[in-house]
């Protein structure tokens, strides 16, 4: 067996762990002594259990009246210790004693250190597979125990764990004390938390009976007052949607000002990112109190699906987070009805869509045999992906019959392990359908399908041919151009819930089939042809549709009547991705955006300007870019002067969201010169009252300000990063700097990335903004290669990741084979797919290029 695969043997089973640690902030180190509660199943003369970076200074076993001191040995590579013990413990009750210390670490993992405002704290970040890191225990998601916590801290800094303060006493030196948790119910050792330093919070207030309050650092409590009010609106919801009373018995929520991830769902202790909790009101744009209210309804959906019930093992990771994704936007469309959220659902989708149209993707459940194949997991095929299958399971069941079956899942595993055939199976009692075998299709294997639909009127009544393939973001695996036979996957089929929609004169009907073979038929219930014919209603299904020529000119005929924002947000989608896969032609996918010059939501607008902005970066060539830029600005120029740049008092989220869209292809895109002098007026405004612009627009304005930005106003970005009042004005500022395209300031930024100025938490961000940067993605590229040791160093394991996907937009086939050898001669533990699948997306973005270029200059130069 491979190290790297090695899982702990199934005959020592932890019950129950008291722990002491004694942080020292000052050395950044720390001490600790528990006893495990086990249950010994058969004899042992080893007693394996987990632990990394960390010194066992003592270890002994404890059964009935023997105690047997333990030699200890380490397994790096397992990131195991072993308890080698002179006779074997018999079957039955025994206790494990150890005594350990550590480092709090840089690498936002295990128990690690941040700082902020000039104060120290410790946090833990231990999901997936990091408690080990803090102290030796048995660290995989089905070895459930109750976790007694006791920490030793000096007087004036607040303690925060899962459960609520049992006692303090007087610690064991002078000026410190310690705090004494109360026993956790049953949970993983993943779900564990430590928080440690100056802390404050908001006001207490009770939901439902439970305790909830948000915590910060000094000085910024008053910005959780909106996460507060989402947290409380989130938690009675789900309680209900549950059936099941909120099992922690108190809720904190934290800020933590260095943390690698959005989120953390630790049982009665959710630590978050800052941007994910903290905003003023008066200054916040509207996504970013979305995100606050999504993530903060994510993580309190894990206290029942994923806390309370948790999976037996990592391979149902997915069913955790796309449970949680997929509830998070329920819970808020119900709260925030006028958000208009499952559109935002649909935008969601485009990252899966993406990924998954690899060849080198993934199926959903995947086979997790160590902890870095773990940590490879939490990705958009897990979350969004996920998610969208959920959702067209409840579609497809009606949601009281899912959520029925989601709380007999519940009740049924309770403190417990199960895995996602446990939930299908609870799904398939309470509906009287087959739900597993329609699950099965869409998570064991990768990919998804391209769903054609043709309307024919042969015979009395209007029909529908309905046609599956699987759809590939690569033409030739469509029709391969080597004479070669397709591909096994040419063989895959799903069994599809399709919720067709079409106007029968002027009736608007419905019409749902489940399609399992290759082919067929479906009689529509219309008395004649359809007026126009959508294939995904509500956009509730997770798979491309390709209308016919002449459904897809009615429905761009009908589109202000046809089709809802989500739908359309869908139809650009479509188009875009058949285009890019070969189905379509660059020239025909441009006349068809024109249909949407009038276009009125937010949603659709931002689908066709991110096609278009890839088009910008990625296709042009700089002889074609002023007739693209006339082009932008004929889709463009009377929306933004019907909308101008100050909203009224009255006027919509919806309108304000469309003017950021305009502006930004306006002046990202098109590079208006006038819509640029105007971003940069407004900028000078905002920065001299935070209330005088509207709060959506200034992202795009901190981008469009760097765009011709001067060495000033450089020093002006870095001033704003350093008296930010809001997380957010923060990090639009710092990431701002990555947008800056004059080189010598591009090098500073690059500089910067290893700097304190950067959190650890932003320099995989910030890189990756300077990696996009048209002007600036060389000079990046070459910074990370000749400072890789540093970067390496600087960027937690996940953040390297998202730099391997980040330089994807390097774009050129050049590019490809460096990244190719670079990384093959540094490789990235737990990133191998991330690197396959970037590579195959250049690759395929260099054959779109040819391909797409002899027709899109033609089409610049006759139609514009």
């Amino acid at each position: 067996m491979n190290d790297a695969d090695y899982r702990l043997p199934p005959y020592v089973l932890p019950t129950r762990y008291r722990i002491a640690l004694t942080p020292d902030l000052d050395t950044w180190t720390f001490t600790g002594e528990e006893t495990i509660d086990v249950q010994i199943t058969r004899p042992v003369r080893q007693i394996v259990l987990h632990a990394a970076d960390l010194e066992v200074t003592a270890a002994s076993v404890q059964a009935g009246r023997r105690r047997w001191p333990a030699r200890v040995s380490y397994q790096p590579g397992r990131e195991t210790a072993t308890l080698r013990l002179p006779d074997a413990v018999p079957v039955g009750n025994a206790r494990l004693q150890l005594a350990f210390r550590g480092v709090i670490g840089t690498s936002l993992r295990g128990l690690y250190r941040a700082e902020a405002g000039g104060r120290r704290y410790a946090f833990t970040q231990f999901e997936a597979t990091d408690a080990r890191r803090c102290f030796p225990c048995f660290d995989e998601p089905a070895f459930k125990a109750r976790f007694e916590l006791a920490v030793t801290v000096p007087e004036g800094l607040v303690a925060l764990s899962n459960s609520r303060v049992r006692q303090e006493t007087p610690g064991p030196a002078p000026g410190t004390r310690t705090v004494h948790f109360a026993p956790t119910p049953l949970m993983s050792t993943y779900l564990v938390a430590l928080a440690i330093g100056e802390l404050e919070s908001t006001t207490e207030v009770t939901v439902r009976g439970t305790p909830l309050r948000v915590w910060t650092v000094p000085g910024k409590a008053q910005l959780g007052e909106f996460a507060l009010e989402a947290a409380a609106a989130s938690l009675g919801r789900l309680e209900r949607y549950f059936g099941v009373k909120y099992p922690y018995g108190k809720l904190d929520l934290l800020a933590v000002p260095d943390f690698e991830a959005g989120a953390m769902e630790n049982s009665g202790a959710i630590f978050f990112r800052e941007t994910a909790l903290l905003c003023d009101l008066a200054t916040a744009s509207l996504a970013a109190k979305k995100r606050i209210a999504l993530v903060v309804a994510h993580e309190i959906a894990h206290q029942w699906f994923g806390n309370l019930v948790t999976m037996q093992w990592w391979d149902d990771l997915w069913l955790n987070e796309a449970f949680a994704t997929w509830i998070e936007f329920r819970t808020v469309a119900d709260w925030q009805p006028e958000w208009e959220i499952w559109v935002d659902f649909q935008q969601e989708k485009a990252a899966p869509f993406h990924t998954d149209a690899l060849v080198s993707t993934r199926a959903i459940r995947a086979p997790v045999r160590s902890a870095a194949q773990a940590s490879e997991m939490f990705d958009a095929i897990t979350y969004e992906k996920g998610a969208a299958v959920l959702r067209m399971l409840e579609t497809f069941l009606g949601p009281n019959v899912f959520r029925e079956g989601v709380r007999q899942y519940i009740r049924a595993h309770r403190e417990g392990n199960a895995t996602a055939n446990d939930l299908f199976g609870a799904l398939e009692q309470v509906s009287g359908r087959r739900v597993r075998a329609i699950a099965r299709d869409w998570i064991d294997q990768p990919g998804f399908p391209l769903v054609r639909a043709t309307v024919t009127t042969a015979g009395t009544r209007p029909h529908v041919l309905l046609e599956q393939q699987r759809f590939f973001a690569d033409p030739r695996r469509v029709a391969p151009t080597d004479g070669a036979a397709p591909g096994r996957e040419a063989a895959q089929r799903w069994r599809i819930p399709l919720v067709l929609r079409f106007a029968d004169g002027a009736r608007l009907m419905e019409q749902r089939a489940l399609l399992s073979r290759d082919r067929a038929e479906l009689v529509l219930d219309a008395r004649r042809p359809p007026k126009w014919l959508y294939a995904n209603a509500d956009e509730s299904g997770f798979f491309r549709v390709q209308h016919d020529a002449a459904t897809l000119d009615a429905l761009v005929r009908h589109l202000p009547t046809a089709l809802d924002a989500a739908e359309r947000v869908g139809l650009v989608g479509n188009q875009w991705a058949l285009t890019r896969a070969g189905y379509s032609e660059i020239d025909s996918f441009l006349d068809f955006l024109r249909a949407f010059r009038h276009e009125t939501h937010h949603a659709v607008v931002e689908a066709v300007v991110d096609a278009l902005a890839y088009i910008d970066t990625f296709l042009l060539t700089p002889q074609q870019r002023p007739a693209f830029a006339r082009y932008i600005e004929e889709l463009f120029s009377d929306q933004l002067a019907e909308l101008g740049w100050t909203p009224n008092a009255a006027e919509s989220d919806n309108t304000r969201l469309r003017r950021v869209a305009v502006v930004r292809a306006l002046g990202r895109i098109a590079r208006e010169p006038a819509v640029v002098a105007e971003a940069e007026r407004q900028l000078q405004i905002y920065w001299a009252d935070e209330t005088a612009v509207d709060p959506n627009l200034v992202d795009v304005l901190v981008v469009l300000g760097a765009q011709r930005g001067s060495a000033e106003r450089f020093e002006q970005y870095l001033e704003r990063v350093r008296v930010a009042r809001t997380p957010q004005d923060e990090v639009r500022h710092l990431l701002g700097l990555g947008a800056f395209e004059d080189p010598a300031l591009v090098q500073r930024a690059l500089e910067l990335s290893l700097t304190p100025t950067v959190r650890t938490q932003d320099v995989g961000p910030l890189l990756a903004r300077l990696l996009s940067n048209p002007a600036g993605k060389w000079a990046a590229w070459d910074f990370v290669r000749a400072r890789w040791s540093a970067v390496e160093e600087r960027l937690p394991p996940f953040m390297r990741r998202r730099l391997i996907a980040a330089t994807g937009s390097l774009g050129t086939a050049e590019a490809r084979q460096q990244i190719a050898e670079f990384f093959a001669a540094h490789p990235v533990e737990a990133a191998e797919r991330t690197l396959q699948q970037t590579l195959e997306a250049l690759d395929l973005l260099v054959a779109f290029r040819e391909r797409a270029q002899p027709r899109l200059d033609a089409w610049l130069a006759q139609a514009v």
